[in-house]
């Protein structure tokens, strides 16, 4: 199998910066993995997705909290479960939920919350 020229020299310029030594051993042992996972059958050319994460964040500890105490913040929910505060606040805006006046609404408004506004007014 040939490369093109301009495959290996796309190559040479990613790795531009770094001696030609460390180029070359970086090269080296990347076809030295492939080789070995096509001897083994792996004839998958492309990368395996990266696992991430693991989601932990139990989104329905965090909405029985809101639903308990609606003037509970975001900071003592991710205390509670030992999430970070920015994962409990990103759960509640996918849930579609905003802080108002010290109290947890949805965004979206309910008939019950669109009669009890036409009712006050």
């Amino acid at each position: 199998m040939e490369f093109a020229n301009a495959e290996i020299r796309a190559v040479l310029k990613f790795s531009f910066g770094k001696s030609a030594r460390e180029t070359f051993r970086k090269i080296n042992r990347t076809a030295e993995e492939r080789f070995r996972r096509f001897r083994a059958g792996e004839n998958d050319t492309m990368d395996k997705p990266d696992g991430g994460r693991p989601v932990t964040t139990n989104t329905d500890q965090i909405m029985e909290n809101i639903k308990l105490d609606r003037h509970v913040t975001y900071r003592d929910i991710a205390e509670e479960i030992e999430v970070s505060h920015q994962t409990v606040l990103n759960h509640l805006q996918k849930a579609g939920y905003k802080k108002k006046l010290d109290v947890w609404v949805p965004h979206d408004l309910t008939q019950k919350n669109l009669r009890y506004a036409a009712e006050t007014e």
